[in-house]
């Protein structure tokens, strides 16, 4: 490159101090240009020498390099080389049908000019590392059409040179293809073949052009590269296949089109956003079976749109991956069959909005990580994934998913130290470890998700997973409905946890200080709500554990002063509550025992200072126990004699029997208040982004 601008010190006589500018501009906008490129890796030192087969129907004449300063300059040329045409644009000059050797000079290098012109039908070859095919710079107005340049620096280079078109150019086996450098706008690029180069096709700080249907296939490096504020480009129906990148853009290109291109088989990544590109729009890309990502977004890609892209069968990455860029909108995107994530948001992702996704038949369905934060999940479908459907781990909080599917995974949804998320309408059904699984994770709102037919816990929370807010799940036909262990002040209402193998609510190991209300646990195979090992001072009210088929309605085992109260236990197998030998100081009363244990005694107690009835004046309230309801002479709703003895080695008893089923106080159904409050949340969330872009 250091001969880029030969003969630019070839004077024609003009010493005006304009032309001199002019002269100036140019040296240093070239220079500029050649450190550019010298950034990237360098050509062998032999550049292959083979020439492309002579294109059918065209005879060549050999020709010297051509130069032209300036638009009098090919005028002149014009005249002495007989070319057809005036400059005019109705009238283009056309220089035609030339076997050029660019070895010792750029092959066809036109400066300064604005007269309308053609190139067609050229072959310029052989310039090497040094020299370029065809070269324009500062120059407006042309045309090249089906021209070979092969075995150059760079087979057709644009410096400072707009309104060019070229069309069904064959610029192969360069080091780079077509180039555009430095402010060369507007211009319009079509059916160009590019391949076999290090870059195929190169925009650096050049805007407003068009590239339609460009072949840029086969390159050591990337087939389409914008760099250096490229912006406001389109890229439409080019095959940018079988390179080490399909498609590279970098550097504050932005508002660039990209659509319908072909990026697959590179064995690194098919289209690659970096360094802070954006309000770009990617459409209908199709970027499968590369080596490593389908799509990637990288440092500071914020406010793009990636619409109806296809990102499969990634053989090392994934999908689509962003790292450390925000606002980005993803819809209907195919992302299946990835060796690891479908769509992967990494390192403070934030505020992006994923929806009607595919994400399908990878490792993980959708993967947010590494504080990526204040992102929406709404209809994307995230099944049959080899681990989890969707994935956050290290504090990627305040997230929005809702209405996903994420159905036959290993786990539906897996938050790992994640909290403040809300989960609502999600479908995590038929997963082999769990619908939806909380580890460490805290403060989170699950609601109306529908977390089925497992072979392990619906919902688990595990490993200090507290102050979250459980309500209106469906987790019935699993192993547990919902499990806790280690798990504290949570809040779990309106959840329908029934049919499952073992229990329907199950708290181990000192999970203390939960609230379980209004939750319906009918036809376990064993208790409808089962606490164990140190569960401690958690409030069961108005639950209805009924119908369990080998077990117990509520089941104590080593938990102490817990309250229950308000809950219908009716036709259990076993007992309605039972409270083992390990378990005191437990407040039973204002429950409803009807039909449990074949007809027997209707409790059991062998722990310790366990209370099923209230004092007071004139009396206190026990349980309502459809076995002993008379007589109540004096009208008062209490059995007046006898109590009602509890089985078990403690001889406890309800010194207060109810005539009539207890009433529980109003609790308002959850939905009266989650709904409100993620509709508030949403709106909060959406108006910040609308602000945020402004």
């Amino acid at each position: 490159m250091s001969e880029i601008d030969r003969g630019t010190s070839e004077s024609r006589g003009h010493k005006k101090p304009k032309l001199l500018r002019i002269l100036m501009v140019t040296l240093i906008v070239a220079a500029l240009f050649t450190a550019s490129l010298s950034l990237l890796p360098g050509p062998s030192s032999d550049i292959s020498p083979e020439p492309l087969p002579t294109p059918a129907g065209i005879a060549y004449t050999a020709h010297d390099p051509i130069l032209i300063n300036d638009s009098a300059d090919f005028a002149s040329q014009a005249a002495n080389e007989s070319w057809p045409g005036d400059g005019s644009p109705g009238t283009p000059y056309i220089i035609q049908g030339y076997d050029i050797s660019a070895a010792s000079t750029h092959g066809i290098f036109i400066r300064n000019s604005s007269v309308h012109f053609e190139v067609k039908d050229c072959y310029v070859h052989n310039g090497g590392s040094t020299y370029n095919g065809t070269y324009l710079n500062n120059s407006a107005n042309g045309t090249l059409i089906n021209n070979t340049c092969s075995n150059n620096f760079v087979g057709v280079l644009l410096v400072i040179s707009s309104s060019i078109i070229l069309s069904d150019n064959n610029c192969s086996n360069n080091f780079v293809g077509i180039a555009l450098t430095y402010y060369s706008n507007s211009n319009t690029l079509i059916n160009n073949t590019c391949s076999n180069n290090f870059i195929g096709t190169y925009l650096q700080r050049s805007s407003n052009n068009t590239l339609i249907n460009d072949t840029c296939k086969s390159s050591s490096g990337t087939g389409i590269t914008l760099t250096d504020s490229s912006s406001n480009n389109t890229l439409n129906n080019s095959n940018c296949s079988n390179n080490q990148n399909g498609i590279g853009i970098s550097s504050s290109c932005n508002n660039n089109t990209i659509s319908n291109n072909t990026c697959r088989l590179n064995s690194q990544n098919g289209l690659t956003l970096s360094s802070s590109c954006n309000d770009n729009i990617l459409i209908n890309n199709t970027c499968n079976s590369n080596t490593q990502n389908g799509i990637v977004l990288w440092s500071l890609c914020n406010n793009n749109t990636l619409i109806d892209n296809t990102c499969s069968d990634s053989i090392n990455g994934h999908g689509m991956a962003l790292s450390s860029s925000s606002y980005n909108t993803l819809v209907n995107n195919t992302c299946r069959s990835n060796n690891q994530r479908g769509i992967s948001l990494d390192t403070a992702s934030n505020n992006n909005t994923l929806s009607n996704n595919n994400c399908s038949n990878n490792q993980n369905g959708i993967y947010l990580r590494l504080s990526s934060k204040g992102n929406i999940l709404i209809n994307n479908t995230c099944s049959s994934n080899t681990q989890r459907g969707i994935y956050f781990e290290s504090s990627s909080d305040r997230n929005i998913l809702i209405n996903n599917t994420c159905s036959n995974n290993q786990y539906g949804i897996y938050f790992d130290t994640s909290g403040r998320n809300i989960l609502s309408g999600n479908t995590c059904s038929n997963s082999a470890l769990g619908g939806i699984f909380l580890w460490s994770s805290s403060s989170n709102t699950l609601s109306y998700n529908n977390c089925s037919d497992s072979i392990n816990p619906g919902i688990t929370l595990d490993a200090s997973s507290n102050n979250n807010t459980i309500s209106n799940n469906n987790c019935s036909n699993n192993s547990y409905g919902i499990n806790f262990d280690s798990s504290s002040r949570n809040i779990i209402v309106d959840n329908t946890c029934s049919s499952n193998d073992w229990n329907g609510i199950y708290l181990d190991t000192s999970s203390n200080n939960n609230t379980l209300s209004n939750n319906t646990c009918s036809s376990n195979n064993w208790d409808g709500i089962y606490l164990e090992n140190l569960s401690n001072n958690n409030t069961l009210i108005n639950n209805t554990c009924s119908s369990s088929i080998n077990g117990h309605g509520i089941a104590l085992y080593s938990s102490s002063n817990n309250i229950i109260s308000w809950n219908q236990v009716c036709n259990n197998s076993g007992y309605g509550v039972y409270l083992n030998s390990s378990s005191g100081s437990n407040n039973i009363w204002n429950n409803t025992f009807i039909n449990n244990n074949g007809g027997g005694v209707q409790a059991y107690d062998d722990g310790t200072n366990n209370r099923w009835n209230t004092s007071g004046t004139p009396h206190g309230y026990g349980n309502y126990w459809n076995d002993l309801t008379t007589p109540d002479i004096d009208g008062d709703g209490i059995v007046d004699a006898p109590d009602y003895f509890i089985d078990g080695s403690a001889g406890t008893n309800d010194s207060y029997p109810l005539t009539t089923q207890s009433i529980p106080p109003w609790i308002p159904e959850f939905s009266e208040i989650i709904i409100p409050i993620v509709g508030l949340m949403m709106i909060a969330l959406i108006f910040g982004r609308t602000r945020k872009k402004l």
